[in-house]
């Protein structure tokens, strides 16, 4: 798109990444991010973001995801429930239960209503 003098927007970058993220290609996922961060075209939008921790967490990269993770919060938005659910379990199973602690703390604070009853039966069953 560049190549041919069109600006890239914010749905051309979330299907590049979620598309290279459904065969399991983080790597190149996650290069697409940084060349929309660093090109400065469009701001990223939370479903890009949220479509690269689903499919970190699947391929079971949960140090990218744990980093993934920490951008979305940092950015004020709540991270979908099922890819938190399976980073939490992720980073539990590599050993690091602070890590893992810490995604839950950070997301409970933002979470309202029936969610923070969700959160809580996945603390329960982690032991955290």
């Amino acid at each position: 798109m560049v190549s041919k003098g069109v600006k890239p927007n914010s749905s051309s970058y979330d299907a590049i990444i979620h598309g290279y993220g459904n065969v399991g290609d983080i790597e190149l996922a996650t290069k697409v991010l940084k060349s929309m961060l660093e090109d400065g075209h469009v701001s990223p939008s939370s479903r890009i973001y949220y479509s690269l921790i689903r499919s970190m967490v699947k391929e079971g990269e949960f140090d990218l995801a744990l980093e993934t993770c920490r951008e979305i919060i940092k950015r004020r938005w709540v991270p979908p429930f099922e890819a938190m659910e399976g980073l939490v379990r992720g980073l539990v199973c590599i050993s690091k239960v602070e890590e893992a602690k810490e995604v839950v703390e950070k997301t409970k604070k933002m979470l309202k209503g029936p969610a923070m009853d969700s959160w809580g039966k996945i603390e329960a069953a982690l032991s955290l």
